[in-house]
């Protein structure tokens, strides 16, 4: 297996990828909701607060992650969030899905990024070092659904686990129906 940063001739089977394992894993409706924000994403890619990471098989894309910037207006502190995330369903149970996010750790450390953030399941991102974390300790940019999926990971193992101020993410992240 081998991890790169996406490239954007890739970007078609990275939007099938989306679509086909969350309409494996949840319906239809958060399959094209997924792999919608992943075409947003893509149209206006590379840039500096968007980084997509992928896991190759060879030459076939079996899991892509992305990260993209929050801002936090009373902080110079370095804030990503990964959102969204996938494997392909044939390579689930492999410990692909977090050698990926290792991977993304690495190079966004190596970047200079302190925290990441995600908003998910913590019996997974846990085992990437997230753990939870209170909006009284570091705003979302958008109302949580579900607080308790609010999860950080320090990764430069110096950054306290608190933010103060309002955050605010990229355009395409900025929709209610998605937190």
């Amino acid at each position: 297996m081998n991890f790169t940063q996406l490239k954007l001739e890739n970007a078609d089977e990275v939007i099938q990828l989306f679509y086909s394992t969350f309409r494996a894993s949840e319906n239809e409706e958060e399959a094209i909701a997924v792999s919608g924000l992943v075409t947003n994403y893509l149209q206006n890619y590379p840039r500096k607060d968007l980084k997509g990471f992928v896991a190759l098989d060879g030459i076939q894309i079996v899991g892509c992650v992305f990260f993209s910037q929050l801002n936090y207006i009373e902080s110079d502190v370095s804030v990503f969030i990964l959102s969204p995330m996938a494997v392909k369903t044939d390579f689930h149970g492999k410990g692909i899905g977090q050698a990926l996010i290792n991977y993304a750790h690495q190079e966004l450390r190596r970047e200079g990024v302190n925290i990441t953030m995600t908003y998910g399941d913590i019996n997974f991102y846990s085992k990437t070092g997230y753990c939870p974390v209170s909006e009284d300790a570091i705003a979302a940019p958008l109302m949580l659904s579900y607080p308790d999926g609010w999860l950080a990971h320090s990764l430069d193992g110096t950054s306290d686990l608190k933010i103060e101020g309002p955050s605010s993410c990229i355009t395409e992240l900025n929709d209610q129906s998605l937190w």
